[in-house]
């Protein structure tokens, strides 16, 4: 969690995007705790299984990340932190 919440400051601080990939198993453990220590309104990126046929990449705020209640499935994951407001 500690390790998260620096990937995400260091975003903010520098208006950068960080890129980490989890592994199937501890994908969907790591997407809540991400929903749990993260700020309500950095941006979340997940991409899950880019180059098959179930295909999914979306990006929100954290805050509509919990209101939608999503779980992830146990696939290859690649995670992205960003800030609001950076082009």
């Amino acid at each position: 969690m500690r390790q998260l919440r620096q990937l995400e400051q260091q975003a903010r601080q520098h208006d950068q995007t960080q890129m980490f990939i989890e592994t199937p198993y501890r994908a969907p453990w790591l997407f809540e705790v991400a929903l749990t220590a993260l700020q309500t309104d950095t941006l979340l990126g997940v991409a899950q299984e880019l180059t098959g046929p179930e295909a999914f990449v979306r990006t929100m705020p954290v805050q509509v990340w919990r209101e939608r209640q999503l779980v992830l499935a146990a696939r290859p994951t690649v995670f992205l932190l960003g800030k609001v407001g950076v082009r």
